[in-house]
């Protein structure tokens, strides 16, 4: 047994004459400070308990309360170690997992992006070809307004067909002149004669 295993009331080690047994309440006591004490009472504690003799018979539970650290931390090390790497390479996969998805994301998202730009791009040319588009039906609506404004300001024309002037040769000696009447040529086509057009004068 380990060299701090002794009786908790008088200190003596284990020995032929001095057996140790452990009280449930965690006193370790040995026989003959046992009899001195009262039965199914800790002499220490004064604690109602039971006794169990410490010897190879005694519990698993029993004989891990005196085991060495070191032999039960190398056991545990070992299981928790098992533990760890175990634990630590499914975390490890399901790191691996979203690390994946996320640059699949990230794909998506750079896509998006892109789409949007694309968007804003076209939305930006249709806008200026509507602006474009509006500021020519305004100009043209103002030209219309100016042409309809000079319209009220013009002249009326007159209606009615208007008599045109012909020229013909002249026909029995006479020519027409500008003012409809008719002069009369004579052969030798030294002297006129002015005939003045009557309203029952004939050709």
């Amino acid at each position: 047994m380990p060299y701090w295993i002794c009786c908790n009331s008088c200190f003596n080690l284990p020995g032929p004459e001095c057996q140790l047994a452990v009280a449930s309440c965690g006193h370790v006591i040995c026989n003959v400070c046992f009899q001195k004490g009262k039965q199914g009472e800790c002499m220490i504690c004064k604690a109602k308990c039971q006794v169990t003799p410490l010897s190879d018979k005694s519990s698993a539970e029993v004989k891990a309360l005196f085991s060495d650290v070191n032999s039960v931390a190398t056991k545990h090390f070992t299981e928790i170690s098992k533990v760890l790497l175990f634990q630590a390479r499914h975390q490890k996969r399901l790191l691996v997992h979203y690390q994946k998805r996320n640059e699949k994301l990230e794909e998506v998202l750079l896509k998006m992006k892109q789409e949007i730009q694309q968007m804003s791009k076209t939305i930006t040319a249709q806008n200026a070809y509507i602006a474009k588009l509006e500021s020519t039906l305004q100009h043209q609506r103002a030209e219309n307004i100016e042409v309809d404004g000079r319209g009220l300001f013009r002249k009326p024309e007159i209606s009615g067909s208007v008599q045109r002037l012909s020229i013909s040769p002249p026909q029995d000696g006479c020519v027409i002149n500008m003012k409809g009447d008719r002069e009369l040529v004579s052969s030798t086509g030294r002297s006129r004669c002015l005939l003045q057009r009557t309203t029952g004068g004939g050709r």
